[in-house]
Parts: structure tokens; C-alpha cells; sequence
């Protein structure tokens, strides 16, 4: 199943991935929210009833 991802605006603040450094991007599979890194070889993401960006950035702290 293919889900369409979406670009964050470039004004809003969010840590990128912590695997490779590329700014993440948001999908919605049926009642979820994903926030997740666009390079799949990573496998990272954060799922939820909403966009969870600071559960990402929690996630990708240094």
C-alpha cells in the first residue's frame, strides 16, 4: 500500500532524522497521523491521532 507523504513548511521548526539528517514529512494512513523520515532505508517515524512532532523530536534528540 502506497501512502502519500507531505512536505512541513520550511517556517516550522522540526528536528530533522537523526539516522541520515534529512527534514521529516507528515502521511495519514486512514486515522493516523505519521511523522517520519522520507528515506525509507531509515525506518523511522512516529505515529498518532495527531501529528506527533514533539514526540519526533524527542525521538531525535542528539
Amino acid at each position: 500500500m502506497s501512502v502519500t507523504t507531505y512536505k512541513i513548511q520550511d517556517n516550522f521548526m522540526v528536528a530533522n532524522c537523526i539516522k541520515c539528517g534529512r527534514r521529516p514529512v507528515v502521511a495519514q494512513d486512514a486515522y493516523t497521523w505519521i511523522v517520519l523520515c522520507p528515506n525509507a532505508a531509515c525506518n523511522n517515524s512516529v505515529e498518532g491521532k495527531t501529528a506527533n512532532f514533539k514526540a519526533w523530536d524527542e525521538q531525535n534528540k542528539k
